[in-house]
């Protein structure tokens, strides 16, 4: 009997401890909870809700039919879970500190949290301060410094100079180098089929001090054709100088001898001058005039002009024009180019011209009769050939 009243204890105890167990843990189809900023997500078998807590969670616990959730420094938020597919909040409670989880232990929540607390010092406790025992420590060996070096002296730095920009209408004088040139022209003769060429040639040095020395052809050529009774005829025309004089940035004059061919088939001595107002390279106007010896007399063997005008650092405008009774005549325009140089050694220049240029000779020898009539018998012949002319030059410095 006893026995009997044992065994029905026991399976009534088992009931209840089932029956407990299952209470508390959810069914396969009971909702799950998660947290989602400050929202609670509630996921149910086909539907899904949001549940606003008010405070960011950042854990969870659930105890039969309470949810409750940590919100930190926000405490503690309680949810009722009597339908547990729509809690609703029921309480909210400090945690005095930062409640950072929530967790389920011996059947009761409990809510872990971390507190920051600030103690005045002098209320403390205090540990048994001990005395550190002196140590003996011995001074260290003296270390010699040497003095520091003494400061370095200003240097005067000049200020920086602003470029010179040279005047391309009156550059300055260029000294100690030596100038070479030599050009040549064509020319067709209007009139009988013929025609000639003119060459120039010369060499200057120009010292350091304002003087210079050089030598010129100037011209030396020909011209050749047929004349009006169809004979043919060549004539040669030759001038030639050496020179000296005075040269400076605005002013040259120079003197110099020579001899030249002359229009009457002879030669003569020539005494020359030449002169210049105005820059060397940059504007200036120029003149050359010469002094023939012939038959005991002094005539105007040569004069002849020029002028220069700078366009920019590298063209000029020249103009040049020369006569005489040296069977050569020429009147140019040109334009001057510098393919290299700035006037100084290594400069190097191009000179294209155009304009006329005549060639000519008087030897006819005439005696003159008055009987029966007056008339004048001529041996010889005379000779002029002159046209357009083209020409072309170079010169350069060393």
């Amino acid at each position: 009997m006893c026995r009997a009243l044992l065994f029905a204890c026991a399976a009534i105890a088992s009931a209840l401890v089932a029956r407990e167990v299952r209470a508390q843990q959810p069914s396969a189809d009971a909702p799950s909870y998660s947290l989602t900023g400050t929202d609670l997500g509630v996921s149910a078998v086909g539907a899904t809700s949001v549940v606003p807590l008010g405070c960011t969670g950042k854990s969870l616990a659930r105890l039969r039919d309470r949810l409750v959730v940590a919100c930190g420094r926000d405490g503690i938020v309680t949810l009722d879970l009597s339908d547990p597919a729509h809690p609703k909040v029921i309480d909210r409670n400090s945690a005095e500190g930062d409640a950072v989880s929530v967790f389920v232990l011996d059947d009761r929540l409990w809510v872990r949290s971390v507190r920051d607390e600030a103690r005045p010092l002098d209320t403390m406790p205090r540990s048994a301060a001990t005395t550190p025992a002196p140590v003996n420590v011995a001074p260290p060996p003296p270390v010699n410094v040497a003095p520091p070096p003494p400061p370095p002296r200003a240097v005067d730095v000049p200020p920086p100079q602003p470029e010179k920009r040279v005047s391309v209408m009156a550059p300055p004088r260029r000294g100690n180098l030596t100038e070479l040139s030599l050009s040549g022209l064509a020319f067709l003769n209007i009139g009988p089929v013929g025609g000639g060429a003119l060459f120039d040639a010369s060499v200057v040095h120009r010292f350091d001090l304002p003087l210079f020395i050089g030598a010129f052809a100037e011209p030396a050529g020909f011209g050749a054709g047929k004349q009006d009774r169809g004979t043919p005829l060549t004539v040669g025309a030759l001038t030639g100088y050496a020179m000296a004089g005075m040269d400076s940035q605005w002013i040259e004059a120079g003197l110099g001898a020579g001899a030249a061919t002359t229009m009457a088939n002879g030669s003569a001595v020539m005494l020359v001058t030449r002169g210049r107002i105005g820059a060397h390279d940059g504007v200036h106007f120029r003149w050359i005039m010469g002094i023939s010896a012939v038959q005991d007399r002094f005539e105007l063997g040569e004069l002849g002009f020029g002028m220069q005008i700078p366009l920019d650092p590298r063209w000029a405008l020249q103009i040049d024009g020369v006569g005489g009774i040296t069977r050569a005549d020429r009147g140019l325009v040109g334009v001057r180019y510098r393919i290299s140089g700035d006037g100084g050694p290594g400069t190097l220049e191009i000179t294209g011209s155009t304009g006329f240029a005549i060639v000519q000779q008087q030897s006819a020898m005439c005696t003159y009769v008055e009987q029966p009539v007056y008339q004048a018998n001529c041996t010889g012949a005379n000779a002029t050939y002159g046209g357009p002319a083209l020409g072309i030059g170079i010169g350069g410095r060393i």
